[in-house]
């Protein structure tokens, strides 16, 4: 009976501390995390036509988090009272670089766009600490097609010294990139009450970083710092829907995004060179404020 209650009271523990992680990571990474929402209605609009949208993204990988904080604070602990392994040295720097890639966050966004032409869309967006220039075009219309259709691309680049140290107080981000070209495709009607949206979730990630490893002294080894260095490709794919209700030129709109990211990574470490995977499954539930002009 006692050795019950102290399993249940070691998983309750364990739940705790892995609950304050989960919420110091989405305080710590706000400005950090990808923004897979859009908040971008089918419709395009005519020529001068000019929206607004301000909102805030919850950004959920599963798995990620949880696995790889674990290893990389577990590792970082055992580094203080003995020297780690080779094997242990990797697996460090390997799940330090994929929390990095997929941490859980609010993401604040806003952005502006505007109509130079009928049916064709500029825009400028801040989201996570990244900006991205898009543009899109509507190919069907409600009134004449039954349904509003419109295509476009978007790049944005994010560059920011991720405070990684907060959580794996061994290793410090100096440098992180990531680079997305993504490929917006929405299918929706609107009405004088309301907008719906729905499409895939379709972008290419290129990222890179350059991480700090601090190593203390241990069995009569000296301290030991080491630059390593990560770069990957990656693939979202996903399917995104979204619905707005308002009157006139201002709309309350909420949008779920949920995406398999499906990439890998090749880190540079201790003289080594390896591969990881950076596979993910991310939820991304978001709500904003819409305006049209």
């Amino acid at each position: 009976l006692m050795n019950r209650k102290l399993a249940t009271r070691t998983d309750v523990t364990s739940a705790g501390s892995r609950l304050s992680l989960v919420v110091l990571a989405v305080l710590t990474f706000s400005a950090c995390a990808p923004a897979l929402t859009s908040f971008a209605p089918a419709h395009v609009g005519p020529k001068g036509a000019v929206k607004a949208a301000i909102g805030v993204d919850v950004v959920a990988p599963t798995g990620t988090i949880g696995d790889a904080f674990d290893t990389a604070r577990t590792l970082a602990l055992a580094s203080r009272s003995r020297t780690l392994s080779e094997e242990e040295k990797n697996e460090l720097v390997s799940s330090a670089v994929k929390s990095a890639l997929h941490p859980p966050a609010l993401v604040q966004h806003f952005g502006v766009a505007y109509n130079p032409a009928d049916d064709w869309e500029g825009s400028l967006q801040y989201a996570g600490g990244a900006f991205r220039l898009g543009g899109r075009h509507q190919i069907l219309h409600r009134d004449r097609n039954g349904i509003d259709l419109s295509a476009g691309l978007g790049l944005s680049r994010f560059s920011y010294g991720l405070p990684l140290d907060d959580f794996i107080d061994v290793i410090d981000v100096d440098d992180f990139t990531r680079w997305t070209l993504d490929v917006p495709i929405t299918l929706g009607r609107q009405g004088e009450f309301f907008r719906w949206w729905t499409g895939p979730r379709l972008a290419f990630v290129r990222h890179s970083a350059q991480l700090v490893v601090r190593l203390p002294a241990q069995g009569g080894e000296p301290a030991r710092d080491d630059v390593a260095r990560a770069s990957g490709d990656g693939t979202y794919i996903g399917y995104l829907a979204g619905l707005a209700f308002g009157y006139r030129n201002v709309f309350l709109a909420f949008e779920l995004s949920v995406a398999r990211h499906l990439g890998s990574a090749e880190l540079n470490v201790f003289g080594r060179t390896l591969s990881a995977d950076t596979n993910a499954t991310i939820f991304s539930p978001g709500l904003a404020l819409l305006g049209e002009f």
